[in-house]
């Protein structure tokens, strides 16, 4: 908490930092966007025209870019996004861009942006928004924690264990970010409080993560 206070401070006394090339993903600030393998995050930013590449630095020490303690990765790509592994996990990452050109010129850095790393398993699989629900809620499976499921499957229960909504069953996409989100349709419920058993199945069939997810329908 008391980086990133110090940070604000930083990006007010300091506004000059922070014009430049503008950083997509993640939400500014908030919880990393995890990829499929454990620990890594992704970083996005909106594309330049004419750039041939992207430079990124990636640290945990907010006051230094280069040359610096801690955890540092500096990297140059021709996509607008990044993958990183290994991330140093419950830790606030900070990273700057800058564009490369054709003539091998370069943009300003641009400004700061931030967010805190996490474990997987700590998440449940498919997080449910919104949640409580009237009609519809959203799914959308977090494959980072078993790249080698296949499918998720998702069982209603009421609050005795009986089964009131069929088992459904969606495939993975592929790539290498969450699965695409889906609409669970919740209207056939009665207003009150369920369970929603979400597992991640792989290709053989066999379930080989599960959590359980409160759902309140009204």
């Amino acid at each position: 908490m008391l980086k990133s206070q110090l940070l604000s401070f930083i990006f007010l006394c300091f506004p000059g930092l922070f014009f430049g090339q503008i950083h997509r993903i993640p939400t500014p600030a908030g919880e990393g966007l995890p990829g499929i393998r454990q620990g890594s995050f992704i970083i996005g930013w909106e594309k330049v025209a004419d750039a041939v590449a992207y430079e990124y630095v990636l640290t945990t020490n907010f006051l230094c870019f280069q040359g610096c303690a801690g955890d540092t990765r500096n990297h140059t790509v021709v996509d607008t996004f990044a993958i990183e592994y290994e991330l140093v996990p419950d830790t606030w990452y900070y990273w700057i861009t800058r564009v490369r050109f054709a003539d091998s010129s370069y943009t300003d850095w641009s400004g700061i942006s931030y967010f805190r790393t996490f474990y997987a398993q700590d998440r449940p699989i498919a997080p449910v928004q919104p949640n409580p629900a009237s009609d519809f809620t959203l799914i959308q499976a977090d494959w980072s924690s078993h790249p080698n499921a296949s499918l998720l499957r998702v069982t209603v229960y009421d609050v005795r264990g009986n089964i009131v909504l069929p088992p459904r069953v969606w495939a993975r996409n592929g790539g290498f970010l969450r699965s695409d989100a889906v609409e669970f349709d919740v209207q056939p419920l009665t207003p009150g409080l369920y369970l929603l058993r979400t597992e991640l199945i792989d290709a053989q069939g066999q379930a080989i993560r599960s959590t359980t997810e409160r759902l309140l329908k009204y």
